[in-house]
């Protein structure tokens, strides 16, 4: 399934072909980015993808991405979300977590 955003809120779209320009015009427009934050070589990006990777074996499609990358690589951390208010939320944790993380280390 394919999915689209409208003030937020995940719609599911008719056919592949209606998400796929909705997704092209969502990437020069930024309106599928949740969050960005760059700390010291690290990247946070939390994204909506329109994409469930579980496909239709769930009631509730994850559609929202936060991942990290380092040195621009990824770090294998991603965390899947279902609304754009829970993938802010986990940005944030991924963020403090990072934080943290390097002053403690600094």
């Amino acid at each position: 399934m394919f999915y689209k955003l409208e003030n937020k809120r995940p719609v599911q779209c008719a056919t592949g072909q209606e998400w796929a320009e909705w997704y092209e015009a969502s990437v020069k427009s930024g309106e599928r980015v949740v969050a960005r934050d760059e700390l010291d070589g690290a990247l946070i990006s939390t994204i909506f993808t329109g994409l469930d990777p579980n496909g239709t074996n769930t009631d509730t499609p994850l559609l929202f991405e936060t991942a990290f990358f380092f040195d621009g690589k990824s770090t294998g951390v991603a965390i899947r979300s279902a609304s754009w208010e829970q993938a802010e939320r986990e940005h944030r944790k991924i963020v403090f977590k990072a934080r943290t993380e390097a002053a403690l280390s600094g």
